[in-house]
């Protein structure tokens, strides 16, 4: 008969496992651990949030889930999910793919720095981070910046699956690397129009999402489903945990590569640029502009692709476009404020003058901040820029008037960021 660790074995799946293949020991006492740890506290978690937490504990092979602050905002998300006009079906498709990777990135967090405590002291100098509103080529800038090897970025696999970074040549014998890379590729042959949009493999340097939504305090959430009372409370919280959060998983990913500087990109980053530079006071900020219409559109097109690929072609995606409008409007606002008060960490890089120009768009960044692009960098980067034509992964298409985007409407909501960073001419586009 099979046990009841096995029956959740078997629902994780590939994401369950080892680093190297064995290690199912150490995988059923922390099972053994977290059981006895519920059963014998006075914990007020609800049945569904212990269902949650015990797929984690399956997947991640670790019991542990650290500072239990992180649970007002899991309440929070998991009562809005409840309260949503989402069926049944539905709402448990939700939790399945928000909150378990979420919970199960940071049970590999917290036993990363159990046994490597010291990373912990590590410094992080000026990071270069790429960000701008979503759709504003922060993905293929950050592409283009990470085929120099002096720099080290988060791999897709370990924002799932945080650990020391190993060396190249030995991601095939670690499980974790196996089952994202498996899952990666069949989602993007299954998602057509979500990989012409948005390509994200196991190896490929990605967002620090995952890494980010370990906090509970994080955009991804009601980006994704419509989740009105979440997202009010999202909007009002404060950023700093979680970025501090997210950097002493920058000091765990690569604590074997200590003389390696930091290389991220997160368009979310806009959105609290306070926060971030108070936990990153000497970060290089890259941001990138493009007229918001044309940004909206995408954003939404993309984001309706996601929701309707997990939730059916026949939810509501009504909700979309209104909802980033308002978020993003306010969001440039304050960002502009924040660069008007540290110009020295800034350097804008406009849409359509990167698409004609890759290479003198990265020179212009090494320029900005003092770096040196040297020979061997520039030549993988001029490589790059040529096997990765605009549209290799498929073209995404969108009409920003199904989104009820007018010129009018983005005149009114950005007006000031179009003036500001020149968008005006290309409003038509």
């Amino acid at each position: 008969m099979r046990t009841h660790l096995d029956r959740l074995r078997s629902t994780v799946g590939l994401l369950f496992g080892s680093q190297s293949g064995g290690g199912d020991e150490l995988g059923r006492a922390s099972y053994d651990l977290w059981r006895a740890r519920v059963a014998t506290s006075e914990s007020d978690m609800g049945a569904v949030e212990a269902k949650l937490h015990e797929a984690a504990v399956v997947a991640a092979r670790w019991h542990d889930f650290g500072d239990p602050t992180y649970r007002e905002g899991l309440g929070r998300l998991l009562t809005a999910i409840e309260l949503s006009d989402y069926t049944a079906a539905q709402r448990e498709r939700i939790r399945r793919t928000l909150i378990v990777p979420a919970l199960r990135s940071r049970l590999y967090s917290e036993r990363g720095w159990q046994e490597r405590p010291h990373c912990l002291n590590d410094p992080i100098d000026a990071p270069l981070m790429v960000c701008g509103l979503p759709r504003t080529g922060t993905t293929a800038l950050h592409q283009l910046l990470s085929m120099d090897e002096r720099a080290q970025g988060l791999n897709g696999w370990l924002v799932l699956c945080p650990m020391p970074r190993p060396p190249r040549d030995k991601w095939m014998t670690f499980s974790e690397y196996r089952a994202v890379a498996t899952v990666q590729k069949a989602a993007m042959r299954a998602e057509g129009s979500v990989k012409a949009a948005h390509l994200r493999t196991a190896d490929r340097v990605d967002e620090p999402l995952e890494l980010m939504s370990q906090s509970f305090v994080t955009n991804t959430f009601p980006a994704l489903f419509h989740l009105p009372v979440y997202d009010e409370w999202f909007r009002a919280q404060d950023q700093r945990p979680t970025y501090r959060r997210l950097a002493d998983n920058l000091r765990l990913i690569g604590s074997n590569d200590r003389d390696k500087s930091w290389l991220l990109q997160n368009p979310g980053n806009i959105l609290s640029l306070d926060a971030l530079l108070d936990v990153f006071p000497d970060a290089r900020i890259v941001w990138t502009h493009r007229e918001p219409g044309r940004t909206l559109a995408s954003l939404s097109s993309l984001l309706a692709g996601v929701r309707t690929t997990l939730l059916g072609e026949t939810v509501s995606t009504n909700d979309i476009a209104p909802r980033e409008v308002s978020l993003w409007s306010h969001a440039v606002a304050r960002a502009m404020d924040i660069h008007d008060r540290h110009p020295n960490n800034f350097h804008d890089v406009d849409f359509d003058t990167f698409v004609a120009d890759p290479l003198g768009t990265a020179r212009g960044i090494y320029e900005k901040f003092g770096l040196t692009l040297d020979k061997r960098s520039e030549s993988v980067m001029r490589a790059w820029v040529r096997d990765n034509p605009i549209g290799k992964h498929g073209v995404h298409s969108y009409n920003r008037e199904e989104f009820g985007l007018s010129d009018d409407l983005i005149k009114q909501r950005f007006g000031g960021y179009i003036e500001r960073f020149g968008l005006a001419r290309k409003t038509a586009a």
